[in-house]
């Protein structure tokens, strides 16, 4: 799924901002990885928890029809998310920053961070901790695998 991420991440040349562990990080944060996941009041679907206005504005931007449904595919998912995640990249040059806006959109990230004491800004301000807290733990893990597999090699 990495390599996958890292495809969709080269298309949208979003590479210099977002790299795939933050992606990675979002889907255990939005989903836990359950792509069939539907949140029960704002019909966000799917790995990235992409929700109905999302996928509109992709499709009236795109010319594209895809239907609701289809973000329960992992791929469309993925390309979906990315593409909202990755569009305002040249606005905001922090991964921090794209990770806020998407999960509270563009003008509530505005109206946050215009207001750092109010409740909405403390909650997007978890969010983004929580996901880049699950992105350590994601290259920690990484590594020590990376460790353990040169181990192996060296007691062989």
């Amino acid at each position: 799924m990495t390599t996958f991420i890292l495809s969709l991440l080269l298309q949208f040349s979003c590479l210099e901002v977002i790299d795939p562990d933050t992606v990675l990080a979002m889907i255990v944060r939005e989903s836990n990885g359950r792509s069939q996941l539907v949140h029960p009041t704002s019909k966000a679907m799917g790995l990235l928890q992409v929700k109905p206005v999302v996928l509109r504005d992709y499709n009236h931007l795109h010319k594209t029809n895809v239907a609701p449904e289809k973000l329960l595919d992992p791929e469309v998912n993925l390309f979906v998310g990315v593409w909202h995640l990755c569009r305002r990249k040249d606005q905001v040059r922090s991964a921090r920053n794209l990770v806020a806006i998407y999960y509270s959109g563009y003008r509530g990230f505005l109206r946050n961070t215009s207001h750092p004491t109010s409740k909405d800004y403390h909650k997007m301000k978890r969010y983004v901790e929580g996901v880049f807290h699950r992105k350590w733990i994601i290259r920690s893990f990484r590594r020590a695998e990376q460790s353990f597999k040169a181990k192996q090699i060296i007691y062989q």
